[in-house]
This record gives structure tokens, sequence and C-alpha cells, in this order.
């Protein structure tokens, strides 16, 4: 067959992106040597690419071609991305990780520090730890009612609009008390109410004891409640006692937090009161 009928894509059109690339080519081969009227067809064919200069095709090169199509991955994969998996995450982000997913264009995650990251790159890094190879901006969506989506709110991470400004909670009567008192407590809870840390922490707790109950007087709420909706009344509390003397820098481990039952955290919180 003559070079010009098995062309598949020409040096102009390959000068455009690598995900539209990925679309022409996956396209073309589908339907490459069939008859009009055939219907079906296999993308997946050899295929050579003949360069007109010297190139060198690098690792980065060959990663973008291969990123931009990547088949989705069932939702199935990605419900086994945890909140100790996006603890991680944020905290590769902010140390400043490289990564392959763009900034957001609709929604951000707002931390409680006030800064803002992307959730797909958020879940994509979490998900890579998960599931134990590279997941990329192609394998999943993200968006209002998606896996990445529903994982990060679980965890308890806040997603709001892009361009909409920071949202005001607010506060229980409970979390006035403390937050209005001082410097000390302040501090504490600062560290307690950290995006995502509680249900990392409740996570690892159930991995190691197999349910969740309060540390202090070994309440199962399971048990009292009758089901799971009762771990609602499970809290994390910073086992810490001089929280002030921390450095700002200082990085909360999931070791230093302990699961107590809400009336043991208030318990443990007035006496903290009292002390500052």
């Amino acid at each position: 067959m003559p070079l010009e009928q098995r062309r598949i894509l020409s040096a102009a059109e390959g000068a455009t992106t690598a995900e539209e690339v990925c679309k022409l080519l996956a396209s073309r081969m589908k339907v490459f040597g069939q008859s009009p009227s055939a219907s079906g067809g296999n993308s997946t064919k050899r295929i050579r690419i003949r360069l007109s200069a010297p190139f060198q095709l690098t690792d980065e090169k060959v990663v973008d071609v291969v990123a931009a199509a990547p088949e989705r991955l069932p939702a199935s994969q990605l419900e086994k991305v945890g909140a100790q998996d996006l603890l991680f995450a944020v905290e590769q982000l902010l140390a400043g990780a490289s990564h392959r997913f763009g900034e957001s264009t609709d929604y951000d995650v707002l931390l409680d520090t006030g800064k803002r990251l992307p959730p797909k790159a958020i879940f994509g890094i979490a998900a890579t730890r998960a599931l134990g190879f590279s997941v990329l901006p192609g394998h999943f969506s993200g968006g209002v009612g998606t896996p990445c989506f529903k994982a990060l709110e679980g965890a308890g991470y806040q997603i709001v609009p892009k361009d909409a400004p920071d949202p005001e909670v607010p506060r229980e009567a409970a979390d006035r008390e403390y937050v209005e008192g001082t410097p000390k407590l302040r501090s504490h809870l600062r560290k307690e109410r950290r995006s995502g840390l509680a249900a990392a922490k409740k996570d690892e707790f159930r991995q190691a004891h197999g349910r969740l109950f309060c540390e202090r007087c070994e309440m199962d709420p399971v048990k009292v409640y009758g089901d799971s909706s009762g771990e609602a009344c499970i809290e994390v509390h910073h086992r810490a006692v001089q929280v002030q003397d921390m450095a700002p820098g200082h990085k909360t481990k999931l070791s230093d937090l302990k699961c107590l039952c809400a009336s043991c955290h208030r318990v443990v919180h007035r006496r903290l009161q009292q002390e500052s």
C-alpha cells in the first residue's frame, strides 16, 4: 500500500497537544483498513513513526503521550483510596511535590489554614499511594458526585467553587467557648481540626483495633447506639499537653492523636481550659 494511503497523522497535526494526538491516532487506527460500511474496529495497531529530523524521545514526552488517554479506572478501584492516603497527598502538595495534575478549574479543596489545593491532584496522588501504580489525570474524573469528590468530602475536606470567597462556617456553642479562650487552647484546637486529620486517625485506629472506641472510658459507640452511626460521637484529640510549646512548623503525626468520645473530649478540653 502506498505511503500516502497508510498515513494516519501528518506532521502538522502532530504539532498539537499530546491529548489531541492520541485522540486522532485512536480514531484513525480504529477504521484503518476497513470498508466505509464496516462498524466497530480495533484502535490498537502497530504504527511506524517517520521523523523529518533527529529527535530524542525523552521519558517526559513518553509520559505525556501515555497520560493523555488512559482508560478510566472503575469505581471499585477508586473507592480503595482512604483518608490516610488523602492526608499523605495533601502533605505532599503542601511540601511542593511535583505532579502531573494541572491547576483546578471549577473547584478547590479549602484547608483550615485557608490554603486551596486542586481536588484532582490530591486524589490522584492519594490513589497512586493506595493502588500501587501511577494514577494519571485521565484515569478518573473530578466533579460533584464522583468518587474523587466523595472520598475527599468523606475524609472531612471542604470543597468550594473555584472563585467563591471562603465560606463563613458557623461555630457551635462549644466551639465558641474554646476558640474564644486562651492562645494555648486555640493552638490546640487548630491542630485537632486540621483538614483530613480526624478521618485519617480514625482509619488508622480501625485498622489497629478493628473498631472505634473511646480510649479514655472505652465506650464502644456501635454497642451503645446499635449501629455504625454511633461512631459519629468519636472525636480526635491531640494528646500532647504542651501544644503551645510546639514550633510553628510542627507537623502533627497520627500517633499524636487519641480517639475520645464526645463527652470525654469535652471534659479533657475543659481541664485544658482551666489549666490555661
